[in-house]
């Protein structure tokens, strides 16, 4: 409806934005504010906060940690935060059936139980109330670099190739990335909308750090779930742009080498590993 299409634009344009949508639209969080911004020395247990909730008894914490987070940022994550979580201010959560708009605050002594209406209620209306749009340019995208080039790529497939017929090492992934200038204004609207609709079976998000500072993208990994006393992750390895090609031995061995690796970090936390149905998705 109308109201919960005026939250998701006003939460999407906020400066501190987190944006998770999860894979088949299963439900969208969009998050926006810091009521509590948590750190190495703070924390939710440390500090001993109450929850008083009208909704449930759990509080919603969102962020992005680095696989290392005490590794140096090199280029170019060097404005993204290696681990960064916070209790947001204003949640929005969209799922198939339903949408609900929550409202954390603190309270102390030092607000008055009229202030902290009074802060509750100017969050939602900002949330609800209609905004204008700002009017979109065409992107235009320029000086299209790509690092490493050919030549040193090249150079790193057969170093690669030569270190995987001489060693015991069995797997290597090589990478490299595309950078780009632009002119325009990005609408983040129309960015989760395409990713909504092209990446249905991926886990996609936005995190907003500031005006200027975005991290986005979208993965089709499970990293890590944790349900009382499961534990699941997804294997994810062999890609093709043709489906028969998932049949052949470099993809089914590729796919064979995560699977044992991940069995094997599991089996030192849970005596009893199981290993589900092997699936292929379709990711555009």
């Amino acid at each position: 409806n109308k109201g919960i299409k005026n939250a998701k634009t006003n939460l999407l344009n906020h400066e501190n934005m987190i944006y998770f949508n999860f894979p088949k639209n299963k439900k969208t969080y969009i998050c926006s504010g810091e009521t509590i911004k948590l750190s190495k020395t703070k924390n939710l247990d440390n500090d001993k906060y109450y929850i008083i909730s009208n909704t449930n008894d759990n509080i919603n914490v969102f962020g992005i940690r680095a696989f290392d987070s005490k590794r140096s940022t090199n280029y170019p994550w060097g404005k993204i935060p290696r681990q960064y979580f916070i209790v947001p201010s204003t949640i929005l959560k969209i799922t198939p059936k339903s949408a609900t708009l929550n409202i954390n605050t603190i309270i102390d002594k030092k607000n008055s139980k009229e202030n902290i209406i009074k802060q509750i209620q100017e969050k939602i209306n900002q949330a609800l109330i209609k905004k204008d749009e700002k009017n979109t340019d065409s992107i235009i995208y320029k000086n299209k670099k790509t690092y490493p080039d050919k030549k040193h790529y090249m150079k790193m497939f057969a170093s690669a190739v030569n270190i995987i017929n001489n060693t015991d090492i069995q797997k290597i992934v090589l990478s490299k990335m595309e950078s780009n200038n632009f002119t325009g204004n990005q609408n983040i609207n129309n960015i989760t909308h395409i990713m909504e609709n092209m990446y249905k079976n991926c886990f996609n998000y936005v995190i907003k750090l500031n005006n200027n500072d975005f991290f986005l993208g979208s993965s089709p990994e499970n990293i890590i779930e944790i349900k009382k006393n499961k534990i699941t992750s997804n294997a994810l390895a062999g890609t093709s742009t043709v489906k028969n090609n998932l049949n052949n031995k470099k993809e089914i061995n590729e796919h064979s080498y995560v699977v044992k690796h991940i069995k094997n970090i599991l089996s030192k936390y849970g005596d009893n590993v199981k290993q589900g149905k092997k699936s292929m998705l379709k990711l555009n």
